[in-house]
């Protein structure tokens, strides 16, 4: 040991020597001379200083992964995680490859998912045929919405073992999260007809969810047996997800509008869903009460509507009602819609054709507007990441006037994975054959160019989604020229009280002209209630 101090002893006393000696030629000369005569005393002073840290590291990461241990056994992952990091970045590879994948596993079952993919590229990098590391790479990678590299993954695993049950499995999930949900079905049930396989029974059961056969996920939902915490976590968030899609539910809403032109509004959204087979079918109706400087009216709005889908790619509804306007005297409309649209893995097309009425305001009830409104939109998934969304839309009103729209998103996902963050421009154009003067926005060449932004998180109980834009607007109106700047944004901030109840409370508000029927700069709040049985 005291060799070792005086060889460090020693090293420091050269480096000194060399520091005030750096400006001084000739006596550096010297000093490099004595020191390869030394070299193999100085070297061994280094080594043995290196070994002695790296002992001291070894030991520490030790404790780390101890640490870690503890955690783990007490199901707390995300403690876990962060001492598992410590414990790899201190002394890698003291730990056996095999120590390593399993503690990645543990890394990202704590939410640490970037690190957990890190460690395991570094064991593949030794060990290219650990299928294990292969395997949970794959898994990692799909949860953090990096299909496409996740896919490869998998692909080299199943090239080499056709059967893989894990890597099929993972390759299902890929399949759905990407929209191919019949190659989904398809791998889903061909893994439980070998056995019973929970993950897969749960995929199955989304992806009957996302194709509205109704009664198959039910079904299948009474099949489920978690065994573990976990588990019974997603059980529990299935169950939520049914209540919510096809369940028979009750949802009441109640909102407050107001705008710069003194309109206000309280009104009173009422919707009830039941099902008639895989027949999805709504009843809604709707009370408001919309007042101005000059009147005080009211309107109650009675629709039925119902929604199949005969193929899985292919989609029909229609519905029918009547508006009921109050503005002294009571009139009554027909009112209706037909729509249809096609899914496929990354396309969604479609078109709506209806006829309804202007309630936002005193003043439009007032003057009976109504319109037939025609629409076709395409949504189409370039990339996992890359998206573009786009519709026309025709309107012919009822006071001799009509409109052509066009608008266009694009949409790029930030953050693939928990929470959600999406960055998008999108473009709107309006025209309209003439000004009415009956109370609804009617620009001649409006344009609006807007980037935007779209967050959203949530756990076993609550959610939230926020959407701030900004951009500007420009049109003619009245033979006057406007353009100006806009900005606004949606809130909604929802508690998933038990499976069958869900309270939720909403803000929005902007001068975006075309956010509202009128036009003006507005607010709006909200409060809703959810209720399936």
């Amino acid at each position: 040991m005291w060799k070792k101090r005086a060889m460090k002893i020693i090293f420091n006393l050269w480096q000194k020597l060399f520091q005030s000696a750096k400006n001084l030629p000739s006596i550096s000369l010297i000093l490099t001379f004595l020191a390869i005569l030394n070299l193999p005393c100085l070297l061994e002073a280094q080594m043995a200083e290196a070994a002695q840290d790296k002992k001291e590291k070894e030991q520490l990461a030790q404790l780390y992964k101890q640490r870690g241990d503890q955690f783990v056994s007490r199901d707390n992952y995300k403690e876990a995680a962060q001492a598992y990091i410590m414990a790899l970045s201190l002394a890698r590879d003291s730990f056996s490859p095999e120590e390593r994948t399993e503690l990645a596993t543990y890394i990202s079952w704590g939410g640490k998912l970037k690190a957990a993919a890190e460690e395991l590229k570094f064991v593949l990098a030794q060990q290219p045929a650990n299928l294990k590391a292969r395997l949970h790479l794959a898994r990692i990678l799909s949860w953090m919405g990096r299909y496409e590299e996740a896919l490869r993954e998998v692909n080299m695993i199943l090239s080499l073992y056709p059967q893989n049950q894990e890597a099929l499995l993972i390759k299902a999930n890929l399949r759905r999260w990407r929209g191919e949900v019949e190659k989904a079905k398809s791998l889903y049930q061909r893994l439980l007809e070998k056995e019973e396989n929970f993950e897969a029974r749960l995929g199955l059961i989304y992806t009957y969810l996302y194709l509205g056969q109704r009664k198959q996920a039910l079904n299948d939902f009474k099949l489920l047996k978690p065994r573990y915490a976990y588990e019974e976590k997603e059980t529990e968030r299935l169950a939520i997800a049914l209540a919510r899609e096809i369940d028979h539910s009750f949802d009441g809403q109640a909102f407050y509008y107001a705008d710069e032109d003194e309109n206000e509004s309280y009104f009173y959204p009422l919707n009830f869903t039941f099902w008639l087979s895989n027949w999805r079918c709504n009843f809604n109706f709707q009370h408001r009460e919309a007042r101005d400087k000059r009147r005080q009216v009211k309107s109650e709005d009675f629709f039925l509507k119902t929604y199949f889908r005969p193929k899985e790619f292919l989609g029909v509804g229609a519905g029918a009602g009547f508006l009921q306007l109050r503005n002294g005297r009571v009139k009554d409309f027909l009112t209706w819609n037909l729509k249809a649209d096609m899914i496929t893995s990354a396309t969604r097309a479609g078109f709506s054709l209806s006829r309804q009425g202007f309630t936002e305001t005193a003043q439009l009830i007032r003057n009976e507007i109504r319109y037939i409104n025609f629409n076709l939109y395409l949504s189409q998934k370039i990339t996992d990441r890359f998206s573009f969304w786009s519709d026309f839309t025709r309107r012919d009103y009822s006071d001799n006037n009509y409109s052509r729209g066009f608008q266009l998103a694009l949409i790029y996902r930030l953050h693939l994975y928990q929470p959600s963050f999406n960055l998008g421009y999108r473009t709107r154009y309006l025209n309209f054959k003439r000004q009415t003067y009956s109370g609804y926005f009617d620009p001649d060449v409006y344009l609006s160019h807007q980037i935007f932004t779209t967050f959203y998180t949530e756990s076993l109980r609550f959610y939230l989604y926020f959407e701030p834009y900004a951009g500007y607007q420009s049109y003619r109106r009245y033979e006057k020229r406007i353009t100006n700047w806009i900005g606004g944004a949606s809130f909604s901030l929802g508690w998933i009280i038990s499976r069958n109840f869900l309270l939720e409370i909403k803000a929005e508000g902007g001068n975006f002209s075309l956010a509202t029927a009128t036009g003006w700069r507005y607010y709006l709040l909200g409060f809703r209630l959810f209720i399936s049985f």
